[in-house]
């Protein structure tokens, strides 16, 4: 499953868009599905942003949500 984070926030700069973003992560990961975030025509993100959606996936779910390594990660 793709997520263009453009499309499902206006801006990537405050917690409460990171929250939003955080909320549609979780939703696939708690339903089991792989997830690739595509950040294009996203100018910029704040550390805000990142705590609030990706930092926070991961306290809540442990690093094991990432692929593993030799996996396929488009990063």
């Amino acid at each position: 499953m793709d997520l263009k984070v453009n499309q499902i926030v206006e801006s990537c700069y405050t917690n409460a868009d990171g929250a939003v973003l955080y909320d549609a992560l979780a939703s696939a990961v708690d339903a089991n599905r792989m997830v690739t975030l595509d950040f294009s025509g996203v100018p910029q993100v704040t550390s805000s942003f990142v705590n609030s959606s990706l930092f926070a996936l991961f306290d809540r779910y442990g690093d094991d949500i990432l692929p593993a390594k030799g996996t396929d990660c488009r990063c």
